[in-house]
């Protein structure tokens, strides 16, 4: 059986082959996720938090760790396939600004981009890339009072719906809620035929 691994703290590609039952894990083949920006704003893939390879679209979504530092908030959609003898090839990187629930980008130190998971495809949109909604986890910004939030994104330019944590996970108390830097990390999401129900943890115990 084969599986696929995204380092998500490395510009790599992974795949690791076990047997029936769970075995060591071995790296067979990597490669380097495009670096280069499609515009005049020089954006980069510079720092990767999360990733979902979409097979039936052809794409790897690439969520980049930068609170609109070095750019917006943004997403990287990365023409993805796998060559006849099954390893895998990447082409065109393309991006998505992520849209605040303000409308427009997201100002600096206003979310902090850690989890990605796909959860609706809207219909047809001026461009494919459009069609997608995304989750995102947010890891706040603890030094500034921001909690941890989640944001239902559509790509292109409508406005994200948001959703910050309950009052406990606030920073601003002293002495309560989480520490900086060490909210939401993670995201799956379950599906049911009633919709989805998100999961996530912060990287540490709030206080």
């Amino acid at each position: 059986m084969r599986a696929t691994f995204f380092a998500t703290t490395l510009t790599m590609f992974g795949l690791c082959a076990h047997a029936e039952h769970f075995g060591p894990v071995e790296v067979l083949h990597r490669l380097e996720l495009p670096k280069g920006d499609t515009g005049p704003l020089g954006w980069a893939l510079n720092e990767v938090s999360a990733s979902e390879y979409l097979p039936e679209y052809g794409v790897l979504l690439a969520l980049s760790d930068d609170r609109s530092e070095n750019g917006p908030a943004r997403v990287a959609i990365i023409a993805a396939r796998f060559d006849p003898a099954g390893w895998p090839e990447f082409g065109e990187l393309r991006w998505r600004a992520l849209t605040s629930p303000a409308g427009g980008g997201f100002k600096t130190d206003t979310v902090d981009p850690e989890g990605l998971r796909l959860i609706a495809m809207r219909p047809a949109t001026p461009s494919v890339d459009d069609r997608f909604v995304v989750l995102i986890a947010s890891e706040g910004y603890g030094r500034g009072g921001l909690a941890p939030s989640l944001f239902e994104v559509p790509f292109g330019h409508t406005a994200s719906t948001g959703s910050a944590a309950p009052a406990h996970f606030a920073p601003a108390r002293p002495g309560l809620g989480i520490d900086h830097n060490r909210g939401f990390e993670s995201l799956a999401v379950w599906y049911t035929p009633d919709g989805w129900v998100a999961f996530t943890a912060n990287e540490e115990p709030r206080r």
